[in-house]
């Protein structure tokens, strides 16, 4: 087996620059997918290698080789079976420079320094967010989806080796972020039993091991939402033990009075979180708008920078679609997710983070401020439905201009949840595809382009519209009729 000396590291460059095709996108996480899956099992990419040699040997003698493929093509050739086969068996450093001489045949900007193992990627700007970065004003933030990292009650269920590496796969997209934020689904604590399901026939109650809260830090994570319906499930002790045991760590817990506040490039940043669930000192209420609307004009007044996380929406594959009304699910009101993100922006918000369906739904740009209204599943170990689309999750990555807080462009990178819910990159990007249909079948006017390889961008038609008329537009599903603005 081949022993990893060192993983591939890569420098995106300016998380808010545009890249003009997906090729640094496929390179990035290929690559490092590549060598996991050799290592993992060499047996199964010896014999496909096998199978595949004579078309990979063809590909790489063509005379055109640099433009007669699609680069998605190239490298998926590459993947298939350049590394290992029984002719020609690539060490590590040798993959390295085969995989960077097909980027450069194919014209993309990618720089390998000698004697070294970091890849600088060369992209290219949109609107001027590549100079903004260069002269550092804007703020980079990373946000994820539904995380429950395995429980023990009633019965351990956890991750094999006790949890080591569960975020090893995707933690490298938090890599240079300046924020990365997720949503925390369930207590940190040890012992203790839980009343919530005696009087319930259909109940779930999670309680994670604290010592797992080094798996949240050791990955890159700033942040995590206490504001949801899950975060009480051993009543008082489970939240006090959960505050504790990420503020031990240097992670900021999210929800009610407890704002997570940052301090960042010169500016003051805010991260508040509101949740459907019974208002308590630890979550705002997303149903009381007018409320949520004061909480936020009141940090906005404190503060350069206001993000809003909320927990909302009805669950399951069954919720992917916004449906631009007041959401009911197992007899709960969910809230109304498009007019609360919208009137939290209308109130000084600068980005709008949704969780809690368990799914992937649309996005949209609304005057100027991304709005995420579900990130899905992220790491849900064991007790969390993976199959279909709640088995699809991505990154997101943000980009917002540091003076206006307007969203300058950004990233989606997919992941798939695997081995009962452990997060990996996923090689088909079905989550950029669920991702752009769900924006455009929802989102009249999103006000954002999602391209195949997960760059998002700000169309600024609609802003556009929306400043000469001096109103914010309507949007809605196309096959609806009622107004989803925030001015009901």
């Amino acid at each position: 087996m081949i022993k990893r000396k060192s993983s591939i590291k890569y420098k995106t460059g300016e998380i808010c620059s545009r890249f003009d095709i997906s090729r640094a996108t496929l390179f990035r996480w290929e690559s490092e997918d590549l060598l996991t899956k050799i290592e993992r099992d060499w047996r199964g990419w010896r014999a496909y290698t096998e199978r595949n040699f004579k078309n990979i040997e063809k590909i790489m003698k063509s005379k055109n080789f640099g433009e007669a493929l699609p680069q998605s093509s190239i490298l998926r050739n590459i993947k298939r079976g350049v590394m290992l086969t029984n002719k020609v068996r690539v060490l590590k450093s040798q993959t390295i420079i085969l995989i960077t001489l097909c980027m450069l045949l194919s014209g993309c900007a990618t720089m390998l320094a000698p004697g070294s193992d970091h890849v600088t990627i060369k992209t290219y700007p949109a609107g001027g967010a590549k100079e903004k970065a260069r002269a550092g004003e804007v703020i980079t933030i990373a946000a994820v989806g539904d995380i429950m990292m395995g429980s023990d009650y009633p019965e351990a269920e956890l991750p094999s080796r006790d949890g080591e590496g569960i975020f090893d796969a995707v933690k490298q997209a938090f890599s240079g972020q300046d924020i990365v934020f997720g949503n925390l689904e369930g207590p940190l604590l040890d012992g203790g039993a839980s009343t919530k399901c005696e009087k319930l026939s259909r109940c779930f109650a999670f309680r994670t091991p604290t010592r797992y809260v080094r798996y949240l830090r050791e990955a890159g994570f700033t942040a995590v939402s206490v504001a949801n319906n899950h975060a009480s499930d051993f009543g008082d002790e489970g939240r006090e033990s959960t505050l504790r045991t990420l503020a031990s760590t240097g992670i900021q817990a999210v929800g009610g009075k407890a704002v997570a506040r940052f301090t960042i490039k010169g500016k003051k940043i805010a991260l508040a979180g509101f949740s459907y669930s019974t208002p308590s000192q630890y979550s705002f209420s997303l149903l009381d708008i007018p409320e949520a609307t004061r909480i936020v004009r009141d940090l906005k007044k404190e503060n350069d920078l206001v993000i809003v996380s909320f927990h909302g929406g009805a669950e399951g594959n069954e919720a992917q679609h916004i449906p631009g009304k007041a959401e009911v699910f197992m007899g709960e009101e969910r809230g109304d997710v498009v007019r609360f993100a919208r009137a939290v922006i209308d109130a000084g918000a600068d980005l709008v983070i949704g969780h809690g369906p368990h799914v992937l739904r649309a996005m949209e740009v609304y005057r100027g401020k991304l709005i995420a209204y579900s990130l899905g599943n992220f790491l849900t170990y064991e007790r969390f439905n993976i199959d279909g689309p709640s088995g699809r999750s991505a990154v997101l990555q943000a980009c917002l201009d540091m003076e206006t807080g307007n969203f300058l462009s950004g990233m989606l990178v997919p992941v798939r949840l695997v081995n009962e819910g452990i997060p990996e990159p996923d090689p088909e990007r079905q989550a950029i595809d669920l991702m752009k249909s769900l924006t455009r079948k929802d989102m009249l006017q999103s006000g954002i382009v999602i391209s195949a390889d997960g760059t998002i961008a700000s169309d600024g038609r609609k802003e556009k519209a929306e400043a000469d008329i001096g109103l914010p537009l309507k949007s809605g599903r196309q096959v609806r009729s009622h107004d989803l603005g925030s001015d009901r």
